[in-house]
C-alpha cells in the first residue's frame, strides 16, 4: 500500500512531474538498488522528506477492479463434467472469487504514484520487474498468491521473458544445464507448446477440461515460484484459476492421511507413449523430453529416475518423493506434493480419455504410496475436498499477473466453452 510520497500544495497531494524529474537522480539510485530500507530523499524543490520503496510502487486493488476478476458466475464444482472426482457429493457445489477478507489472493496494482515516477525514470519492463520481486519477496510468502493488475509493459510471452529475467531470480531447471535438447517445462506430463526459452502456454489441453488444482511438481524440478500471465480470457463463464491455500489444506488434513503418507512417501509414474506408434495422438516421449533414446535415459539419469522400455518403444519412468517438506526459504512444513492431480483418476474425466478402463496400464500418470500400495478412494476424496473447500476462482484478464509460491498454494483451469478463447503463458522460479 502507498504510505509517503507527496509535497505540500500539490494538487489531491501528488508530486508534479516536473518534482519528480528534479529528484530523478537520488530515486533512481535508490530505487534500482531495491534495498530493503526505506529511501529517504529530499530534493530541492520539496518541502518534506519523501519516503518511498518498491513496495509504495504498488496499491491493493480497489473493490470495483477486484470485481472484474470475480466469476462471471458462481464456479460450478460438484457434478461438472470433466472435472476430476466431481461424482463426489463430499465437493462444494460452487466456488467464488476471492472475497475482500481472504488472504489466499493478495491483489496489488501500480498506484497513481508510482505510475507517475516510473513514467518520469522511463521504467522498462525490467525495473517493474524488480519492483515487484521486493514485493514479491516480502509478501507472497504471506499470503501464498499474489496477483498483479495492470503492470506496464506486460502482455505478451516476451514480456513475460523479459520480466522473468529482470527479476533476478533463477530460472534455470536444477540439473539440466547440460542437457542442451531439455526446453523450459518441456517434460510436464500434459499438452503445451513452447513460446520462449523460458515460457510456455499453461495448458493446450482441450478448453472444456478442468485442470485441477496441483502444484508443478517433478517433471519440471520441484520449482518455487509460478508466473501465470493472462493474455486472452473467455468472454462467457469458466477458464479461471482455481487458487488454493496448501497452508489450510494442511491444517484440515486427518491426521491418519498425513501420518501414512510421511510414513511411506508418494511414487510418481509417468507414461510416454512413443510418437511413431502413439495410440491416442496425446503426450510422446519425442515430443516432452528429447527426441532419442540416449538422451532420454540421460534426463532420466540426471533426475535420478528409474525407468523401462516397453516393447512398443513406449516409456514408463518413476521416483518416490516425501508429500511434506520443509519450505526451501522459510522452513515451514508444507503440504507439498502432486497427490490427486497426479493420480489416473486426473485423466479419467479428460476428454481423450473417458472410454479407457481404470485397470489399463498406459495412463499418462499415475500415484501409489510409496511402497506400491494403491491409495485409497476416500483418502483422494478427502484430498479434493480439502483442495476445493480451501479454494478461491480468479479469472485470467489481459495483462494480469498471479505469481504462486508453488509450496503454499495450488493453481489450476476450470474448463469453458470450445468455442471460447484462453491464453495464458507461465514462467518458473527455482531456489
Amino acid at each position: 500500500m502507498l504510505s509517503r510520497f507527496f509535497s505540500p500544495g500539490t494538487p489531491k497531494g501528488f508530486l508534479t512531474k516536473a518534482q519528480v524529474l528534479a529528484g530523478e537522480t537520488l530515486i533512481n539510485k535508490a530505487l534500482r538498488s531495491f534495498s530493503s530500507q526505506t529511501a529517504k530523499l529530499r530534493t530541492h524543490n520539496m518541502e518534506q522528506t519523501v519516503d518511498i520503496s518498491p513496495r509504495e510502487f504498488f496499491s491493493s486493488l480497489e473493490t470495483n477492479k477486484r470485481a472484474e476478476y470475480a466469476p462471471v458466475s458462481p464456479v460450478a464444482i460438484r457434478g461438472r463434467r470433466f472435472l476430476p472426482g466431481s461424482e463426489d457429493p463430499g465437493l462444494p457445489e460452487f466456488l467464488f472469487g476471492p472475497s475482500s477478507k481472504t488472504d489466499s489472493v493478495l491483489m496489488l496494482t501500480p498506484s497513481p504514484v508510482g505510475l507517475a515516477a516510473a513514467e518520469a525514470m522511463d521504467f522498462g519492463i525490467d525495473d517493474w520487474a524488480s519492483a515487484c520481486r521486493q514485493v514479491i519477496d516480502e509478501l507472497l510468502p504471506e499470503h501464498g498468491a499474489i496477483l498483479f493488475s495492470g503492470i506496464p509493459g506486460l502482455s505478451t510471452p516476451v514480456d513475460l521473458t523479459l520480466f522473468l529475467r529482470g527479476t533476478g531470480y533463477n530460472l534455470t531447471e536444477p540439473g539440466t544445464q547440460a542437457l542442451n535438447y531439455v526446453k523450459a517445462m518441456r517434460a510436464r506430463s500434459m499438452v503445451s507448446t513452447t513460446l520462449t526459452d523460458l515460457v510456455r502456454t499453461a495448458s493446450d489441453e482441450p478448453n472444456e477440461y478442468t485442470i485441477e488444482p496441483h502444484s508443478e511438481f517433478h517433471t519440471v524440478s520441484l520449482p518455487h515460484k509460478l508466473f501465470l500471465l493472462g493474455q486472452e480470457c473467455p468472454s462467457g463463464p469458466g477458464g479461471e484459476w482455481p487458487v488454493v491455500s496448501l497452508r489450510r489444506v494442511l491444517s484440515q488434513l486427518r491426521p491418519e492421511v498425513r501420518e501414512k503418507f510421511e510414513r511411506l512417501g508418494v511414487t510418481y509414474r509417468v507414461f510416454y507413449e512413443n510418437a511413431e506408434r502413439s495410440l491416442r495422438n496425446y503426450t510422446t516421449w519425442q515430443k516432452n523430453i528429447a527426441s532419442t533414446k540416449e538422451e532420454v535415459e540421460d534426463y532420466l539419469r540426471v533426475k535420478g529416475y528409474q525407468w523401462e522400455w516397453r516393447a512398443d518403444d513406449s516409456l514408463e519412468y518413476w521416483k518416490t518423493f516425501p508429500a511434506v517438506v520443509p519450505h526451501p526459504k522459510s522452513g515451514e512444513m508444507c503440504w507439498f506434493n502432486q497427490i490427486q492431480a497426479h493420480h489416473k483418476t486426473f485423466y479419467k474425466a479428460h476428454p481423450q480419455f473417458t472410454d479407457m478402463s481404470l485397470d489399463s496400464d498406459r495412463w499418462p500418470v499415475h500415484v501409489t504410496y510409496g511402497d506400491g500400495t494403491e491409495i485409497e478412494t476416500e483418502v483422494l476424496e478427502h484430498l479434493r475436498q480439502l483442495t476445493y473447500g480451501n479454494a478461491v476462482a480468479v479469472r485470467p484478464l489481459p495483462g494480469s499477473l498471479l505469481v504462486v509460491d508453488n509450496y503454499l498454494a495450488m493453481h489450476g483451469r476450470f474448463g469453458f466453452a470450445p468455442e471460447d478463447k484462453r491464453q495464458v503463458a507461465v514462467g518458473l522460479a527455482y531456489e
